[in-house]
């Protein structure tokens, strides 16, 4: 039976067999389907060694369902092309070969990496510079100029044993992203290369635990209070009540320009290059936020600032601050400023808030179906969402 496209899409979400399965199309032409989705065409074919018939096999791509991917059709075509190389009597393994070796033009492991942060990251990654850095620092002076058909696992290994020594977390973060730089480069460059395929995060160093600490309501108005206070630094007590006003990333609110907030109509826009997943993100703004949003941005003005906080600090210096307001506070359980996110998430959920309207607030991308058919903020709906929440902290404190 001929293969097709729906059954091709039904393998990239994986199965159950502990083998690969196999699809043939006809003529040589066969789909292998591992468990983890990953779905490669292949060519088998037999050639005649030591005067016997052996199977001999050819990876012609990998099938994506994306743009980028090797489609059926291509890999129908390709697979004409290597009968046609067996009807001239070459062998399509060693044409194959050579094309590749044409095409890939042994690029480096930092040429594929840097490949990925131009191609890829800069337009998709907030961090890609954050991302340059960490590989200029721990992969290239390793395995940056290695060819990359000539980099094995072990190499790979190599550079991530010192980081994991380091940074246990954060090297498990670099290997994901090379993982996904590697894929991005083998779906563009149609090349075959998986020595990475098989490390996790918890092999190379750790994985990173999901945080659960949810603010008690006594801690939040702890926190509150703070904010308030006269011997709180001014540009910390400004951050953290934005933070309590808006369910927002410490970043959005640490990068934010005057520009950003419409006073007159209420909405405060993240524009992509502040946000995490590169969206921009559309707030309301509540009653109860617009005399405090307009006292900074007079102040930010008159200072000359276009920060809404009036400067930029660095997120290093911002993160080590937060972990320290806890102790200020005498709270016994450690928390981070993120922990206040998830903390106004959660306490709207027991409030009675629509799931969907929090994760516009938090400025979550929605899911395929959600995000082809809501174009729309629900800007009332998120006020509504918010005095709910403000009433809820300004009663307890």
């Amino acid at each position: 039976m001929a293969l097709t496209d729906a059954a091709l899409r039904r393998m990239l979400k994986g199965h159950d067999e502990k083998k690969p399965i196999k699809m043939a199309d006809g003529k040589g032409l066969t789909a292998l389907c591992r468990p983890s989705g990953s779905v490669m065409f292949i060519y088998r074919y037999e050639t005649k060694i030591d005067g016997k018939f052996k199977e001999r096999v050819v990876t012609l791509g990998e099938y994506t369902g994306k743009p980028g991917g090797l489609t059926l059709a291509q890999a129908r075509e390709r697979a004409g092309e290597c009968k046609g190389w067996r009807r001239d009597g070459f062998d399509p393994a060693i044409k194959m070969r050579s094309w590749r070796e044409a095409n890939t033009n042994q690029i480096t492991v930092r040429g594929m990496l840097e490949f990925w942060l131009e191609d890829y990251a800069k337009n998709n990654r907030a961090n890609h510079e954050k991302h340059r850095q960490q590989l200029s620092k721990w992969i290239y002076p390793a395995i940056g100029d290695l060819p990359l058909m000539d980099c094995k696992r072990e190499h790979w290994l190599t550079a991530f044993a010192e980081y994991k020594r380091s940074a246990p977390v954060a090297c498990g973060g670099c290997l994901q992203m090379c993982k996904q730089a590697v894929r991005h480069y083998r779906i563009m460059k149609n090349i075959q290369y998986h020595e990475l395929d098989d490390l996790t995060a918890s092999v190379v160093g750790e994985k990173q635990q999901a945080r659960k600490r949810v603010l008690c309501r006594e801690e939040l108005a702890d926190v509150y209070r703070w904010s308030g206070l006269e011997s709180t630094n001014d540009y910390y007590a400004n951050l953290v009540s934005l933070l309590l006003m808006f369910p927002a990333r410490t970043q959005e609110v640490r990068k934010s320009h005057v520009s950003e907030w419409n006073l007159s109509q209420r909405i405060w826009k993240v524009p992509p290059g502040h946000s995490k997943n590169g969206n921009e993100i559309e707030r309301a703004i509540p009653e109860y936020a617009v005399p405090f949003v307009e006292r900074l941005i007079n102040s930010a003005k008159g200072n000359g600032s276009d920060y809404l906080l009036g400067e930029l600090k660095r997120p290093e210096a911002v993160s080590q601050y937060g972990r320290g307001i806890c102790d200020r506070l005498g709270h016994t359980e450690k928390w981070t400023i993120h922990d206040l996110r998830r903390s106004i998430a959660t306490t709207m959920t027991r409030l009675g808030v629509h799931p969907h309207i929090i994760e516009i607030l938090l400025g979550h991308a929605l899911d395929d179906t959600r995000k082809a058919y809501i174009h729309d903020p629900r800007l009332k709906e998120q006020e509504e969402a918010l005095n709910l929440w403000w009433g809820a902290l300004d009663k307890t404190a």
